[in-house]
């Protein structure tokens, strides 16, 4: 159970880091606090932290295109900070899919 549900926690914990750096301190704090509700069992919590992870690597696919295309545009190299922020966005998207195993919905109905 805990493998369905580490991913999910470190993506929202990544969030809250993305957002803490960009000075949106309520987003992270919510962020960080939202893995907490996986102790109130109900379908609703996986809704939510699935839904709130899914926008978060919209956000993050937003970052990662406009901190490309500022790099490009100053000259810098910007090849590393794309695969690393792709991988980042491609890890909060596959978090968001892989929490809804048959385990986590029968624990969690």
């Amino acid at each position: 159970m805990f493998k369905r549900l580490f991913p999910i926690i470190l993506a929202l914990i990544l969030l809250g880091a993305h957002f803490s750096r960009n000075s949106y301190n309520l987003l992270a704090m919510v962020s960080v606090l939202l893995p907490f509700l996986l102790f109130v069992k109900r379908m609703w919590v996986i809704h939510l932290l699935q839904g709130t992870v899914f926008l978060g690597g919209l956000s993050w696919a937003i970052s990662t295109y406009t901190l490309v295309m500022g790099r490009i545009s100053f000259g810098q190299p910007w090849t590393r900070l794309f695969i690393i922020l792709f991988i980042v966005t491609l890890f909060t998207f596959w978090a968001g899919y892989w929490v809804k195993g048959p385990k986590v919905i029968e624990k969690y109905k």
